[in-house]
């Protein structure tokens, strides 16, 4: 895409990259995967209009089973990583098990599945996976404790996730060459373990808290690792609702970043004041915003509500052009769920929520353009 047709966009649609399986069609020879892929192309493989771009999302996971979700599909990306699945949830340790195995050989299937479905296809095609604050919450050691609890592999998991990373996005590429690449960087935990609210494996204590600071340590760790190797791909990083963690990611280098209006503090409280405050300067400064919303949970409504507080801080919808609308299922919720555990059938985006997030797109593009 030119620089020309960037600049006069007003939005660009996508998705968080966690999507739930379609029934396959007979033409589709049962495969739920390769329907995904195939409907996913039809619906963000081209532009619906001008002033309207999307993002095709490579999907990490489908919710086939429970090694087909985002958190085993990111596991088996880390470099030199192995684990195994517990009662208690994802483990790394020496070793591999079923699990572990059926996880990587999915990550190869969708890739593979991609290969034919989006044969061809230009645009800009999004890469997803958990970031190393969520990351570190979900996974365990094979004491049972999460890793928050061991601080070396905090020191490790940026460069292990960057490593898996820029591996993936060399498939891509060489995959789809005429197509450029996006990383979309999860982190719907990073506030419970910035105000050390994630719970030990007893359930009666609580992991330390991790300072801004340390968190844009590991965020910068990521993103140059990643820059190093890859200076064409673009990221955005999910970074929470406190005007800290915005301010950490802003320091890690991060250009872009995904907010959940729906779950973001009022104006009303001094928290919530200084939240909206640093989202205003970082647009101000240029760093792009994108916005995850539920389709199905007053989709509008959260658009309006978002625009609205950015009017009250001063500045107008059109400067935030080109904004993000990305669907994410449940996206008022996620950050309250225990990342360890297994999502149900609600956390994972049905199609037709893409579908309905394009057919509110128009509307959306009206009301930057006001």
């Amino acid at each position: 895409m030119s620089s020309s047709a960037r600049d006069s966009q007003l939005l660009i649609v996508g998705s968080d990259g966690a999507h739930r399986a379609p029934q396959p069609g007979p033409e589709d020879m049962g495969d739920p995967v390769l329907t995904g892929l195939l409907a996913l192309r039809s619906m963000l493989g081209s532009a619906p209009e001008d002033q309207i771009g999307t993002r095709l999302p490579l999907p990490s996971a489908f919710g086939t089973a429970g090694w087909d979700q985002v958190l085993p599909a990111t596991l088996v990306l880390l470099a030199g990583a192995s684990g195994d699945v517990t009662a208690a949830g994802w483990r790394l340790g020496p070793g591999t098990d079923h699990a572990w195995r059926r996880a990587q050989e999915m990550s190869e299937r969708i890739l593979d599945a991609a290969r034919i479905a989006w044969h061809g296809t230009g645009g800009t095609i999004e890469l997803t996976a958990i970031g190393p604050a969520t990351l570190s919450a979900a996974a365990q050691l094979h004491s049972g404790e999460r890793l928050l609890a061991d601080v070396g592999a905090m020191r490790d998991l940026p460069l292990m996730l960057a490593e898996g990373l820029c591996s993936r996005l060399e498939q891509v590429r060489e995959q789809h060459p005429e197509a450029s690449l996006h990383v979309l960087l999860r982190e719907e935990h990073v506030d419970a373990v910035h105000r050390g609210a994630v719970r030990t494996a007893s359930g009666r204590g609580r992991y330390p808290a991790h300072s801004a600071a340390q968190l844009s340590e590991r965020w910068a760790a990521l993103l140059g690792a990643i820059g190093d190797q890859h200076d064409d791909v673009t990221i955005t990083l999910e970074c929470g609702r406190s005007a800290d963690l915005l301010r950490a990611a802003r320091d890690a280098g991060a250009t872009a970043l995904a907010l959940t209006p729906a779950a973001l503090p009022t104006l009303t409280t001094a928290a919530g004041r200084e939240t909206w405050e640093a989202i205003a300067r970082a647009a101000d400064d240029g760093i792009g915003l994108e916005i995850l919303i539920d389709p199905g949970d007053q989709a509008l409504q959260n658009v309006d509500r978002f625009l609205q507080t950015v009017r009250e801080l001063g500045l107008e919808p059109a400067e935030l052009a080109p904004l993000g609308v990305l669907a994410r299922a449940n996206a008022r919720h996620a950050h309250r769920r225990d990342p360890a555990r297994d999502p149900r059938g609600t956390d994972l985006l049905p199609l037709a929520g893409i579908e309905s997030l394009l057919r509110l797109a128009p509307g959306i593009a009206d009301r930057l353009s006001d």
